[in-house]
């Protein structure tokens, strides 16, 4: 019994003996520079810019994956919580639901499009997500035009394209 236990333990993974730091709010400090709230950072000020804001304050990646981190759900329903059980760098995902619900916290909707409609307009500002071809954990959001699509050079697969469009109420 005493071998079993000790074998679950072992590969259960690096999240249970050397979890991710948290500071003292409690929230995951690799997920304030992580790609999700970097690209929703970015292409919000792309966006404020285009459209002629200037008036907003700067919203920083670190305040945006606080928002993040704040509203999401508790374990065991958020598959954050879930997954640095099992890898502590789990703890920089950002979900696409967390990423439009902070968007839209900025007075900004996410729309998503497909791939022709992102070729005919590359002069507006969208979050994208990518991965590296045969892969399973190499995944980026990425903000366009301020970071290239391609990514991960010819090996870039693109999976999600989000527009950013006024948020209508």
């Amino acid at each position: 019994m005493l071998v079993l236990v000790f074998l679950i333990s072992c590969n259960i993974g690096c999240g249970i003996f050397d979890p991710p730091h948290r500071n003292s709010s409690g929230y995951y400090t690799v997920h304030f520079r992580s790609c999700g709230p970097l690209s929703i950072e970015r292409a919000l000020q792309s966006y404020f810019a285009k459209q002629g804001i200037h008036n907003k304050r700067h919203i920083t990646s670190k305040e945006i994956s606080e928002d993040i981190q704040k509203n999401s759900r508790p374990f065991p329903f958020n598959g954050r919580e879930c997954l640095v059980i099992f890898n502590k760098t789990a703890a920089q995902i950002t979900w696409p639901s967390e990423l439009i619900k902070a968007c839209q916290t900025h007075g900004v909707n996410l729309k998503r499009v497909n791939k022709e409609y992102f070729n005919q307009n590359q002069d507006s500002v969208y979050i994208i997500l990518v991965h590296k071809k045969r892969t399973l954990n190499n995944y980026h959001w990425l903000a366009h035009p301020h970071t290239p699509v391609n990514y991960f050079g010819d090996q870039t697969v693109i999976d999600r394209i989000y527009l950013l469009e006024p948020l209508q109420r």
